[in-house]
């Protein structure tokens, strides 16, 4: 018998087997469990070994992507542990701009699955931004305070657009809950090109409704006790992911929703995933994935190709995450956190 450990180690690494097959295009062992030769694992089983690396890094650049613009209207603290490391602001009074250089150091622990799975994930997370904010055109200029902050007005958040680099490094380790056994360390960095533009919709003396479009190019590499190679990829935006937040004056942020955009993920320059966003409502504070929504995925066999192999669905809701296959096998999905 296997311990528990040993189980979830298998898993992880079945799940990367899947991610080889799925970007090489098939081989040995494709599309059947590892050690259970013969026994094919669902369609929805190996889709989810893709989603879950795309997913996490679009949400988190998406999330990102509009710091600058929420540093000085709308920070939230609480439930980690954050130290800022470098924090600057410089005017550029030529064309009303100005660069806004934040670097930051946390460390946070949550806990994810259910009854005998249930993890508990350490992070260590180190970023970085260098941030470019210009107000629209034949607008006010744009200020920094004493402490190296962006001012931003109600009056300039229509119209404001960035453009940027942002780094991330992150060391996590994930422990049985049960018995506090090691599942698995890794190790992620990645680098981003991202750009965005803010609209308001609608202000009133209570309420600000207002939508950021971002695009985004990422690189990533992971680093996990479960692969026997780095893994590689590059995200992308190939729509223009559309956030949409409300703000009151007396409760704060009380709602953010995706409301479309679609992305691409490859890996070597084979496989192509692409997942397109449809009206996701996200979690508000600690825990800002999606309770509903949904967002529909496709396969395809090159960055070339205009027809999908395989198509999907990935599902919302308060209970959790599902990843459903055209064929109508489910997988349940285990995503990072996120907080807004």
């Amino acid at each position: 018998m296997k311990t528990k450990s040993e189980q979830k180690a298998s898993k992880f690494y079945m799940a990367w087997l899947i991610l080889l097959c799925y970007s090489s295009g098939g081989g040995t062992g494709c599309g059947t469990d590892v050690g259970n030769a013969g026994k094919p694992r669902s369609a929805a089983a190996e889709i989810a070994a893709l989603v879950e690396v795309q997913f996490d890094e679009s949400l988190d650049a998406a999330i990102e992507s509009i710091d600058q613009e929420d540093f000085a209207l709308l920070s939230l603290t609480g439930g980690e542990t954050s130290q800022l490391v470098d924090l600057s602001c410089l005017e550029h009074p030529e064309d009303g701009s100005l660069s806004s250089i934040k670097g930051e150091s946390r460390e946070r622990e949550l806990e994810r699955g259910r009854a005998a799975k249930r993890r508990k994930i350490s992070d260590v997370v180190e970023t970085r931004s260098e941030v470019r904010i210009f107000p629209k055109a034949g607008g006010d200029a744009l200020a920094c305070n004493e402490k190296g902050r962006p001012i931003l007005k109600l009056s300039q958040l229509n119209g404001l657009q960035t453009e940027g680099s942002f780094t991330k490094n992150r060391q996590r380790k994930v422990l049985l809950e049960s018995d506090g056994s090691l599942i698995k360390e890794s190790k992620l960095s990645s680098s981003s090109q991202r750009s965005s533009r803010s609209e308001v919709i609608s202000i009133s003396s209570q309420t600000l409704v207002w939508q950021r479009e971002s695009k985004f190019s990422s690189s990533l590499r992971i680093e996990s006790s479960e692969q026997a190679a780095p893994l590689e990829r590059t995200v992308e935006t190939i729509q223009a992911i559309v956030l949409e937040k409300t703000r009151t004056r007396s409760q704060g942020i009380t709602q953010a929703r995706i409301l479309r955009g679609a992305v691409q993920s490859m890996q070597d320059g084979q496989k192509k995933l692409i997942l397109r966003y449809e009206d996701l409502v996200l979690g508000i504070g600690e825990e800002c994935l999606p309770t509903s929504g949904q967002i529909k995925g496709e396969v395809y066999a090159s960055k070339e190709a205009t027809s999908p192999e395989t198509t999907f669905t990935l599902e919302f809701s308060a209970e959790g995450a599902i990843v459903r296959s055209e064929d109508g096998s489910e997988e349940e999905l285990e995503l990072e956190t996120c907080k807004i």
